[in-house]
């Protein structure tokens, strides 16, 4: 998957498919990816920024924000995960890394990743 095509989309997890399906008048080939969480959906455009375009000058109803891929990378559920995040982030760059463990969607000031729950507890506990 090529970054500049993906898309998350979030909604109400119970009009997450009608969000999807409405988005389609704007770009009728969008492709839905992944369900990351209930109501976060990652999406595939042909033209990723047209679409963002035309849902700012026409609001959709179901769809609560959209928000461009800016890389994918992998994450190997170690504390060097946290760096690589980071070094991602403040470098701003576009790139993917092979899939190991788990993917981590990035886009502005805001990502959704699937961290391992004993990495989690860990920071929590320090």
């Amino acid at each position: 998957m090529n970054p500049e095509e993906l898309f998350i989309v979030t909604a109400q997890p119970e009009f997450a498919h009608a969000a999807v399906t409405e988005l389609r008048q704007f770009d009728e080939h969008i492709g839905q990816r992944e369900e990351l969480a209930p109501g976060i959906i990652l999406c595939q455009a042909s033209d990723t920024t047209q679409l963002m375009r035309r849902a700012a000058q026409k609001p959709p109803v179901f769809t609560r924000h959209l928000a461009p891929v800016q890389a994918i990378i992998s994450l190997e559920q170690t504390e060097q995960d946290i760096g690589q995040l980071a070094t991602t982030i403040v470098g701003n760059r576009r790139h993917r890394v092979n899939q190991k463990a788990a993917d981590c969607y990035l886009y502005p000031l805001h990502f959704k990743s699937r961290l391992p729950g004993h990495i989690a507890s860990r920071r929590e506990s320090k």
